[in-house]
């Protein structure tokens, strides 16, 4: 497992063909870009964060997010890209307030945004 503890960076691009799960915390990071076609996992804990780019990632099974500024259409579109998705999970995410969510695999959905 990689796991990436950040303080002050506003970019991160990781770019890797074996990375199974990738694991982000810290703040000030606004962008994420991830190209990792093995990638089952994408736990990301980033104050602020308002882009994510998941390049080649359809593997991604597991895709959880806190505290960042993602916009509920982002979502919507992202979801349908990621068909072997099993676990969702939105805590404390800014700015979502309107999303639907189409995916039959989904297992585990835990919900708790903010619209401030």
């Amino acid at each position: 497992m990689e796991y990436y503890n950040i303080g002050d960076v506003q970019t991160i691009k990781v770019e890797a063909t074996n990375l199974h799960s990738f694991v982000c915390y810290g703040s000030i990071v606004q962008t994420i870009r991830v190209e990792a076609a093995k990638l089952h996992s994408f736990v990301c804990g980033v104050t602020g964060l308002r882009n994510v780019n998941l390049i080649g990632c359809a593997g991604i099974r597991n895709l959880s997010f806190s505290t960042a500024c993602l916009a509920g259409q982002w979502f919507e579109d992202l979801i349908p890209k990621l068909p072997l998705l099993e676990s969702l999970k939105l805590d404390c995410c800014y700015g979502v307030k309107d999303i639907k969510i189409r995916n039959q695999q989904i297992k585990y959905l835990d919900l708790n945004c903010r619209v401030d």
